[in-house]
């Protein structure tokens, strides 16, 4: 470590990577260590930090905490829970309680420093003490992060351990490159618990990863905890109880029926007289209280994760349209155009024009603005099916007597044709929007809804899929992006040859013209260019994850077997590390090469937290 710290530090032209390496080989060679594999704990030191810092200069000798180890916060009230979670990680794996103090020496204090930007962080790191500077919640929180990093990766182990508490002398100076950096779960296509929410929140949050997208709609069961009874001006009445109670869950008659793409039914699972009663050992299903849904947003607030709702609209709502039919197209026209395909079973989209519509969107919005504090709602608008180019495009609004009436209303023409429907989905979504800016909130959608017949609000954020021209609309509307593009940030898709050769465990594969979405090819890829080579423009707000669930089932793999939670984890970890250095770090400072070694020893520290083991998994070969 001397030698290596003196070949580093002058920089006489021998790369660290020859340097560890020599080292390695010289200690397994002398029997020192033995395989990596074997290793039960590292101390990852200054060279492992994920996400990159900004910068790093490295001093002289290291600052030990102990049990004489005091916190000094000078920054005030406000930053207490970000030094709560600091002390709590060391007293729980390692026994040190760091009380508040005052000292000289042997001293971690905190500063403000109003010259910082939004979640940039200073730490400099002496013998005698360590100086975390900051101006934001944020920053304190990730400059504890980064301390956490550095030590052994057992501090982030449930048990007690002895372990050496030394961190190396530096300045490190960081700050985010995006300042939005997300991960998005769907919960509906299957459910997860709230625990697990948390346990994915907590994880991402010490990669500095600041968003949470909660996809809670979808067609495989509404999450969110509708609740009450509303009755509209046209006398119709909605009781929002008994909609959560009968589509929350979905079975079938087989053990694979409750699976997104099983044969299956919604159902109560409290109500025996229930046609699918018979089938409920094949349930699945469930949605969140909402003192779980308060519970979530305050663990993610103490972590510096901001937790965004989506509520699907006008399509992904089977559950909506099959429970109140009254919000389903009436489809009177179905015979009158023998060249467009009649296929309900895909369908998914609410009636545009129905009488209710408007009104039940926003007693549903209003519930879900009050139970979020965050500053978006996400109101989907993706893949709503109003284009005769194939038969999956083909929907509802092309056969339905109320959105042909309600055409002839905005353009004057009967003619149902693409361009006339794509003005009916803008006209949905600008009253949508409209509901939802009435309860202070912005709105989110996917890129689907940038048609040009479509004029955002200003503050209208979207995320982008897959759609190079809605892409250029939305640059040229100057709204806010989110990179989300599916050929880099869609971990349903398989992450490694051998997963996809094996077709385990399963993943979304279209057809087989899904690409394989590996940890290299989410690091290598630019954050700020479109899988065509499109820019994001100066308004891109960040980088996104999303995983999607419809095969998110479980699976066996070299006889261990992995639950639909373990599975769901295993398809996050580690990709989303890769996410969060590339959207935190500068472009400057990618270095693929480098990050798969530090990714290695983050496998330590992922199953010391509690994750799976993926010390020996293949994903990181590619």
């Amino acid at each position: 470590c001397v030698i290596y710290n003196i070949l580093f530090r002058e920089e006489i032209g021998v790369t660290r990577n020859m340097i560890l390496i020599g080292i390695l080989c010289l200690l397994l060679q002398t029997g020192c260590i033995h395989d990596f594999s074997e290793m039960q704990t590292v101390s990852p030191g200054l060279s492992n930090i994920i996400p990159e810092p900004s910068s790093v200069k490295r001093g002289i000798g290291r600052f030990i905490i102990d049990k004489k180890t005091v916190i000094d916060n000078r920054a005030g009230d406000a930053y207490t829970d970000a030094v709560d979670l600091f002390r709590n990680r060391l007293q729980s794996a390692a026994g040190i309680s760091l009380p508040d103090g005052e000292a000289s020496s042997n001293v971690i204090c905190l500063s403000k420093n109003g010259e910082l930007g939004n979640e940039a962080y200073r730490l400099d790191i002496s013998q005698e003490s360590i100086v975390l500077e900051a101006n934001s919640y944020g920053g304190f929180l990730y400059g504890f992060y980064t301390l956490l990093q550095i030590l052994p990766t057992n501090i982030y182990a449930s048990a007690y351990s002895q372990m050496d508490l030394s961190i190396p002398c530096a300045v490190i100076r960081d700050e985010p490159r995006f300042a939005y950096r997300g991960l998005m779960v769907d919960v509906s296509r299957h459910f997860f618990s709230a625990d697990t929410i948390r346990q994915i929140i907590d994880e991402v949050s010490k990669l500095k990863i600041n968003m949470f997208h909660w996809h809670l709609t979808d067609d495989g069961g509404f999450r969110f905890p509708f609740h009450g009874i509303l009755t509209t001006k046209s006398g119709n009445s909605y009781d929002f109880d008994a909609f959560m109670r009968k589509t929350a869950y979905r079975t079938g008659p087989t053990s694979r029926s409750a699976d997104f793409f099983g044969d299956w039914q919604f159902f109560d699972p409290d109500n025996p007289d229930d046609p699918q009663w018979e089938n409920r050992q094949n349930a699945h299903g469930g949605f969140y209280t909402l003192e779980e849904i308060t519970s979530v947003i305050e663990y993610a607030r103490l972590r510096n994760v901001s937790v965004i709702p989506e509520f699907d609209l006008p399509g992904h709502c089977k559950p909506l349209y099959d429970y109140f039919p009254t919000l389903r197209c009436d489809n009177l026209n179905r015979d009158s155009d023998s060249g467009k395909p009649f296929k309900p079973e895909t369908f998914s989209d609410l009636c545009a024009s129905s009488s209710d519509i408007f009104e039940v969107l926003d007693y549903m919005i209003g519930q879900i603005a009050e139970a979020f504090d965050s500053e978006v709602i996400h109101i989907g608008a993706d893949e709503v099916k109003i284009n005769n180019q194939s038969w999956y495009d083909v929907g509802p609004w092309w056969f339905c007597s109320r959105c042909e009436n309600k055409i002839r209303e905005i353009t004057g023409s009967s003619v149902v044709d693409y361009t006339h429907l794509q003005n009916l989905q803008s006209r949905f979504l600008k009253e949508t929007e409209r509901i939802v800016s009435r309860y202070g909130k912005k709105t989110g959608v996917w890129n689907e809804a940038f048609k040009e017949s479509f004029s955002p609000d200003e503050k209208t954020v979207m995320w982008y899929w897959n759609g190079q021209e809605d892409l250029r609309t939305a640059v040229k509307k100057g709204v806010k992006i989110v990179n989300s593009d599916c050929y880099y940030y869609y971990f349903d898709f398989y992450q490694s040859s051998a997963d996809r050769n094996a077709a385990n465990p399963s993943a979304n594969d279209w057809g087989g013209s899904a690409p394989t979405v590996s940890l290299q090819s989410v690091y290598r890829n630019n954050p700020v260019n479109e899988n065509g080579g499109l820019l994001f423009g100066s308004n891109q707000w960040g980088v996104q994850a999303n995983m999607w669930t419809e095969r998110i089932t479980g699976f066996t793999k070299n006889g261990k077997k992995f639950n639909r939670d373990a599975h769901l984890i295993y398809m996050i970890f580690p990709r989303i590390a890769a996410v969060a250095e590339r959207s935190w770090s500068p472009a400057i400072k990618k270095n693929y090469l480098r990050f798969k070694e530090k990714i290695q020893v983050q496998f330590y520290r992922f199953e010391a937290a509690g994750l799976d083991s993926f010390c020996t998994d293949e994903r990181i070969a590619e």
